[in-house]
């Protein structure tokens, strides 16, 4: 006799399934509760390794930083100001932060370093490597490379104007509607632009005597100061006031012949001679729209020096350079 269950018992579960699913409930919740443990544990330590500077830029970034925000931004457009003012000052006037000066031996070499400063003064020229062409001209009318006008050539008998020229100006408009004379070699403004036959060079060191003879001839008329030329140079010197003495000072180390030659093209010998016996610096206003005082050329020109026999030798030199090259 055989046994059968109930057909009852036959669908019944297995008497542990209830107890291992709940088993197995508990211990899948258990383990999640480590890992979250574990995890919180290592966002603590990572958190413990943030440097605490970092944490202050995050929160300052959470917060915007309006307070270095603005900061940042008015250090910015000041720094943009200060960079444009430069520019500005700079296209203006090229000699405002950095002035060359003229520094050579005595003699030939130093006459010849003089003109090359006095051509990128004129023209406010800085760099060493370029020089200025010969067909230069600029608003007002002056030109070539030393900024010749017309009153300049006619004294020296290259031009002539059908009009009087104030002579005790140095800032008036050339039209250059006169004749030329035909001296050494220049027929027209256009051969004296091209440099023909050496001409601005001839005519520069000419100026050079020309001015140093008007130079002279003011002191003379002081007569009651017993003053030459020879009064001034190679020694110290001290203006009273004048223009520009804030930036420019007052004392001159030293006068030399070079600064009081290219004082005279530049300003008048005149001006210089009067300016010398008074105390008193006046400006040159040709050069630039910044006036230049006659202290700081004969500051510029302190370095440079040569004698009266270098000038008059320069210009009998280029005479006869000039006369081989005319006759050939």
């Amino acid at each position: 006799m055989s046994f059968k269950p109930p057909e009852s018992q036959g669908n019944l579960p297995h008497p542990n399934y209830s107890q291992n699913s709940s088993t197995s409930t508990a211990s899948t919740a258990f383990t999640d509760e480590i890992y979250a443990n574990e995890n919180n544990k290592n966002n603590k330590k990572i958190a413990k390794k943030t440097p605490s500077f970092v944490k202050r830029i995050r929160t300052c970034l959470s917060r915007h930083c309006n307070r270095s925000r603005i900061i940042l931004v008015i250090i910015g457009l000041l720094t943009i100001s200060a960079i444009i003012t430069v520019i500005l000052i700079l296209n203006k006037n090229p000699f405002a932060l950095i002035r060359p000066l003229c520094k050579s031996q005595f003699g030939s070499s130093s006459f010849n370093q003089t003109l090359i400063f006095l051509s990128k003064l004129e023209y406010n020229q800085i760099s060493d490597d370029s020089s200025i062409p010969y067909n230069e001209v600029d608003s007002m009318g002056y030109s070539g490379k030393y900024k010749f006008g017309e009153v300049m050539l006619s004294n020296l008998g290259y031009y002539k104007t059908n009009i009087s020229l104030p002579q005790n100006e140095t800032n008036i408009k050339n039209y250059w509607n006169g004749t030329w004379t035909g001296k050494n070699g220049c027929n027209s403004y256009y051969d004296f632009l091209n440099n023909k036959f050496n001409v601005q060079e001839i005519a520069i060191r000419e100026a050079f005597q020309f001015n140093l003879v008007k130079f002279n001839q003011t002191l003379t008329s002081y007569s009651s100061y017993n003053l030459s030329l020879y009064s001034f140079l190679d020694k110290p010197f001290k203006f009273s006031s004048g223009c520009n003495f804030q930036s420019d000072g007052l004392s001159v180390s030293n006068i030399t012949l070079a600064g009081i030659l290219i004082s005279s093209y530049l300003i008048l010998p005149e001006n210089v001679g009067q300016a010398l016996v008074s105390g008193i610096a006046p400006c040159d206003n040709k050069t630039s729209a910044t006036p230049t005082s006659l202290t700081r050329y004969l500051l510029d020109f302190g370095g440079c020096d040569f004698s009266l026999n270098d000038v008059n030798e320069a210009v009998s030199s280029f005479n006869a350079s000039f006369n081989a090259s005319f006759n050939n």
